[in-house]
């Protein structure tokens, strides 16, 4: 009952030893002598013999001789007579009666030779007794039951068919003698029940069942063998439980080991064992029925059989051990302070009463460690932490050193010491728990999957010992540990490597080794699913990953590392959720097709992979994610395809500003800055910008979502004045240094407009830029001096831009009773009212190369492709978009969507839904960051489709031009200072 449940091993040594029940060593050794004296021809030669055979008996009566030597004495004198018995019948039962004595032989010292030497006796008697012999029923029982005996030690399947061979046959020849053909229908059953036990085959339990059904029927309950049939069928049919599950079987069990021990009369010993045994089954039942009575049923047996064997240490020890573990198990369930006392008692006295030697005695300190500590966790009585460590070092000394518990031991001892460590700071506590780890290292092969976890904790307790001393050599240690999980080879858990490379950097901001081990394992961890379910986790939000190892580069003024490590932290973010599409997807089919099917087969099933935190489903990701990696090896081992799906390098990166200049803006708590690219530059500026910090803009922050969620109109003078400061704040923090740093303030009026297109990280992500400006002095405005665009990383600039005049059809999606203000052609399709369901939404993607959203959304800054458009037949996901695998570019037009209204509480990309659809494929992307009033969504709509539709319109191709001039019209017409009503118009993308 180790496990709480139906322990058939338990069950199996209580029926052997019922089985072998009978006449005790001197009752059987001296009928032995006695039927000898008897048997011996009445001649002289012999009476030397006699003499000896009466001595034997005297000393036996008198007690001067022990068990043990009385034993081998009557077997020795039994085998001086054999050779001189005068029948063949009379050397048959004097055979017989070696035999027990054998096997009592063999009981005693475990020699398994004695056995053997029994089963001889036993077959030579079977060929010397004459075939009408009534003692022939008699010896194929014994063979039967030293044959079962036999498969006990060895487990040899043959032997017990021979058992069920000779129990057979046996049975046969007992046709008239009922209570004969019971005892031996119960040792065939006893057979059938073990086979089960070995083989799992239910037609054995089947068999045991309908023999011993018949049986009892034809036994009197005041028959010494009813209460063992009983209680075997109860065995077979609590075997049966734990195969099928059903109720009814357990309560079989129940009441026929019930009736058993109600009607048993042996000795004290074997009652005790059979109502341990009645205590296991009812508590399997609470177990399956959480019936809370069947556990103080399963305590009251339990103790009554601890009463029972009280002077049987051994014994006893095993019943204590078991009512601890029902105690333990209850609590689990229960809660009760009680139950869980209980079970420290029961253990400890099992600790306390086992020799050393005893394996139980091990199991019982094992048991105990955990509970001291659990019970200290609701005391907070610092002895009980005292006993667990006491329990598990106790334990230690048991364990040989290749033991293979012997690692996980001193694990525990570790954490129990960082336990202790926490409430007394003391450095002693700290020190054992890193020399107890560090043991546990050392035992552990380097490609253990428990490895990188205690290298993990090692580290993280030197870590605390450093900040305890302060020494460079507690600093040195952690990092050492830190380093050998990033180079192990194996480590099951890539999050784990993760954290390692994080920790890393937290103790040596100035290397950027571990933050490029970070940047290298995020495409990983997103595929397998890492952070699905942690990405609340500050140090583990990709955000705030990406700002630190962006702020770490510019640090170490590695300005084209840090807009590399930059695109590849926002890319890891969506690539679950891409498909393979493009130039790159192209070249490989061209090259290898085998190779582009399976990479786009992986592709699909990693991103329809569940990302359920079963081991099946994590399993299922892992052997997905090396595929993925060993596919993308043999790709870039073809001619042309060395490059292929890798991170862009530092100048393809730079490509990105070839149509204007691209200023990426980093906030992170460390420091905050803008890196700039130009068209006439080849090299990346940097712009450091003190006054922009972290808490400022959470602060600004908070105030945008307020302005952004008031509804009616914008006349109110004090959102008015709240939207001008947080414009104030950011020309003064970020737009005026970058606008000063590229030149474009020095501009005159009359110039054409330089374009900048901005990417902003951290809390920063989704303030209006474009709208910056000190309205109070004339011109200190963004707009004044440049036009402005968005995007979501890097990589979104390197694909070619959407030409409007090559757009032949476009798709509306809309409610039914809207005013389009898309201009009326024959190419456009419209999808209004109950046409617009997902599916039909979806199947017209394909045709058109732009595509007008104006309806609402409810998006998500965790998981940004499970945002959500809501259409009238129905929702429409943004990964279902994503699914399209669009190559072509195009223009999207999202008029009513929000897109930097989000979920707070993550600091994520600005633009959620505007980031899906440039992800999705297209090349831009206008959109809004609150939702305006649909007189502004109508005039801006209608004015940047005729720009971009009029073909002698030299802006036609320039996108974000056609925007910047319909909202500097608009925002002529409401008023400067009408923020909410132009301020949320953006353009995305080229």
């Amino acid at each position: 009952m180790s496990d709480g449940r139906i322990n058939h091993d338990r069950l199996r040594d209580v029926e052997s030893h019922r089985l072998e029940k009978g006449p005790s060593l001197p009752i059987i050794e001296e009928s032995a002598i006695r039927f000898l004296l008897r048997a011996l021809p009445e001649t002289h030669e012999l009476d030397s013999l006699r003499q000896l055979l009466h001595l034997h008996l005297d000393q036996s009566a008198s007690a001067s001789r022990s068990e043990d030597e009385r034993i081998d004495s009557s077997i020795l004198l039994q085998r001086q007579a054999m050779p001189v018995l005068s029948s063949a019948a009379i050397k048959a039962t004097a055979l017989r009666n070696l035999a027990q004595c054998f096997r009592l032989k063999y009981k005693r010292f475990g020699n398994f030779n004695d056995l053997d030497q029994g089963i001889t006796c036993l077959f030579e008697a079977t060929v010397m007794d004459p075939e009408d012999s009534e003692q022939k029923l008699a010896l194929f029982g014994d063979l039967g039951y030293f044959h079962h005996e036999r498969f006990r030690r060895t487990g040899q399947l043959e032997t017990i068919d021979q058992a069920l061979q000779f129990f057979g046959t046996a049975t046969s020849l007992a046709s008239e003698d009922q209570v004969k053909r019971s005892e031996l229908i119960l040792g065939q059953s006893q057979c059938y029940l073990d086979r089960f036990y070995i083989l799992g085959e239910l037609p054995h339990l089947e068999t045991v069942i309908s023999l011993l059904s018949e049986t009892i029927i034809l036994v009197s309950e005041d028959q010494s063998i009813y209460p063992q049939i009983m209680n075997t069928l109860g065995s077979a049919y609590a075997a049966r439980f734990s195969r099928l599950g059903q109720l009814e079987d357990i309560d079989m069990a129940l009441g026929c080991k019930t009736q058993a021990i109600e009607r048993y009369s042996g000795t004290a010993a074997d009652r005790g064992m059979w109502l341990s045994d009645l205590a296991g089954l009812y508590f399997t039942r609470f177990e399956r029925l959480g019936q809370i009575e069947d556990t103080s049923i399963a305590i009251k047996y339990q103790r009554a059989a601890l009463a029972l064997v009280s002077n049987d240490v051994s014994e006893k020890t095993i019943l204590l051990g078991q009512l601890g573990e029902i105690y333990s198990l209850r609590f689990e369930r229960t809660g009760q302070p009680e139950d869980f006392d209980q079970a420290i008692e029961c253990l400890s006295q099992v600790a306390y009463l086992t020799p050393q030697q005893d394996p139980k005695k091990l199991r019982a300190l094992m048991s105990l460690a955990p509970l001291y500590r659990q019970r200290f966790l609701r005391d907070h009585n610092p002895l009980d932490l005292v006993s667990a460590i006491d329990s598990l070092e106790e334990a230690t000394g048991f364990l040989p050193v290749n033991h293979p518990n012997k690692p996980a031991t001193y694990s525990h001892l570790g954490d129990l010491y960082h336990t202790r460590y926490e409430i007394t700071k003391e450095l002693a506590d700290l020190d054992k728990e890193i020399e107890y780890l560090a043991l546990a290292i050392g035992l552990i092969p380097k490609e253990h999957p428990m490895r990188s976890r205690l290298l993990m904790n090692i580290a993280t307790a030197q870590e605390l010992r450093y900040e305890s001393t302060g020494k460079r050599e507690d600093l040195d240690k952690p990092i050492a540990y830190y380093q050998q999980i990033i180079q192990q080879s194996y480590v099951p858990d890539p999050l784990t490597r993760f954290e390692a490379a994080s920790s890393w950097a937290k103790l040596d901001s100035s290397s950027l080794e571990p933050y490029e081990a970070m940047v290298q394992m995020l495409p990983q961890l997103f595929w397998l699913g890492s952070l699905d379910n942690r990405c609340y986790e500050p140090k583990l939000n990709i955000e705030n990953i990406t700002t630190q190892v962006v702020a770490a580069a510019i640090a170490a003024q590695s300005y084209e590392t840090a807009l590399q490590w930059f695109d590849i932290c926002r890319l890891s973010a969506w690539q679950k959720t891409l498909q393979l599409r493009g130039k790159a997807l192209a070249q490989l089919r061209s090259s290898n097709q085998e190779l582009a099917r399976n990479l786009e087969n992986v592709a699909r099933e990693l991103n329809q992979a569940p990302m359920s935190n079963n081991e099946q489903a994590a399993m299922m990701r892992r052997q997905l994610a090396l595929e993925w990696d060993s596919l993308l090896t043999s790709i870039r081992l073809l001619p042309g395809l060395e490059g292929f799906l890798m991170p862009k390098k530092p100048a393809e990166i730079l490509r990105a500003a070839r149509f204007g200049a691209v200023v990426l803006v980093n906030m992170h708590e460390s420091r905050c800055d803008a890196l700039t690219m130009r068209p006439d530059q080849e090299a990346v500026s940097h712009v450091s910008l003190p006054s922009l910090t972290v808490p400022k803009v959470l602060s600004a922050r908070s105030e945008l979502d307020k302005l952004i969620h008031v509804t009616g109109n914008d006349s109110n003078e004090a959102q008015s004045d709240a939207f001008e400061g947080l414009l104030r704040m950011l020309w003064d923090d970020v737009v005026q240094p970058v606008l000063d740093h590229l030149g474009y303030i020095v501009q005159t009026p009359d110039k054409k407009l330089p374009h900048i297109t901005w990417c902003v990280t951290g809390p920063l992500a989704g303030f209006p830029l474009h709208a910056a400006g000190r309205y109070e002095e004339p011109r200190a405005r963004t707009f004044s001096y440049a036009v402005s665009s968005y995007t979501p990383n890097l990589s979104a600039l390197l694909v070619e831009p959407a030409d409007p005049s090559q757009v032949k059809k476009i798709l509306f999606v809309g409610q039914a009773a809207e005013d389009t203000s898309i201009p009326e052609r024959p190419s456009v399709t419209e999808l209004v009212g109950d046409k617009a369901t997902p599916q039909a939404v979806l199947h017209e993607f394909d045709s058109h190369t732009w595509v007008h959203l104006a309806c609402h959304i409810s998006q998500s800054a965790v998981q940004p492709a499970a945002s959500v458009f809501r259409l009238h037949g129905g929702d429409l996901t943004l990964a279902e978009i994503l699914g399209k695998q669009r190559n072509d570019g195009g223009i999207a037009f999202l008029s009513r969507c929000a897109a930097a209204e989000r979920d707070t509480g993550v600091p994520a990309e600005g633009f959620p839904v505007g980031t899906g659809m440039i992800m999705a494929g297209f090349s831009t992307v206008f959109a809004t960051l609150w939702v305006p009033h649909d007189a502004e969504v109508a005039m801006v709509t209608r004015g940047v489709y005729a720009r971009l539709l009029d073909k002698d319109n030299e802006s036609s191709t320039k996108l974000a031009d056609s925007l910047h001039h319909v909202i500097t019209r608009l925002r002529n017409e409401v008023g400067e200072k009408s923020f909410a009503r132009w301020v949320p118009f953006v353009h995305i993308g080229l």
